[in-house]
């Protein structure tokens, strides 16, 4: 509902002739949207919504698809510094089990929670350090201001610098990763902002 409601608007504000005003609504949009399936899938409700999500006919081609882009991105976390070698292992063996075993639907879904679980919360994280910075000039915010900074730098350019491939697994994975593509425009928007 909310990516329909997200191109409509984009839609009429275009149309209207108003393209100052597209791009903030679009920032806007796409904050809302990349931020609200991170935190509703974290909560009990959310998982449950989740589960049921799930419950679709995916067909061996589009299943295929799905594990052709879960190991792109096994492959990409490789090089990365934002797991530990331990960590890199585990999505590299769950990625490779896709479509497998007498019930390959599981090994599909245990794929999707895993490297869902991997990027809500590193979107999280970073959501959390953007919050930080609001009260930063608290006592508190102070004090929290640095720890993890360096970190959390680290993963959200590891996100923008891969975002063509998380974009892709997304599209194979809409149901559980529908949510990366407007999270990725917002961090894209947020890290501008700083650079400026």
């Amino acid at each position: 509902r909310l990516r329909n409601m997200h191109a409509r608007i984009r839609h009429e504000v275009e149309n209207e002739g108003m393209p100052d005003v597209a791009v903030s609504i679009g920032e806007a949009m796409d904050s809302v949207i990349g931020l609200h399936g991170p935190f509703i899938l974290s909560t009990k409700r959310g998982s449950i919504m989740l589960e049921r999500a799930k419950m679709d006919n995916r067909s061996k081609v589009q299943e295929l698809a799905y594990k052709e882009k879960a190991m792109q991105f096994s492959d990409a976390l490789r090089t990365s510094k934002i797991l530990s070698e331990r960590g890199k292992t585990h999505v590299a063996e769950v990625n490779a089990e896709i479509a497998t075993g007498p019930h390959p639907e599981r090994s599909t879904q245990m794929s999707e929670a895993s490297n869902h679980n991997l990027l809500s919360t590193s979107a999280t994280l970073i959501g959390l350090e953007y919050a930080k910075a609001a009260f930063a000039g608290t006592t508190v915010g102070q004090g929290a201001i640095g720890v993890g900074s360096g970190f959390i730098n680290t993963i959200a350019t590891w996100l923008l610098a891969n975002s063509s491939l998380l974009i892709a697994l997304a599209a194979t994975s809409p149901e559980v990763l529908g949510w990366l593509p407007y999270y990725l425009n917002w961090l894209k928007a947020k890290m501008s902002r700083l650079k400026n």
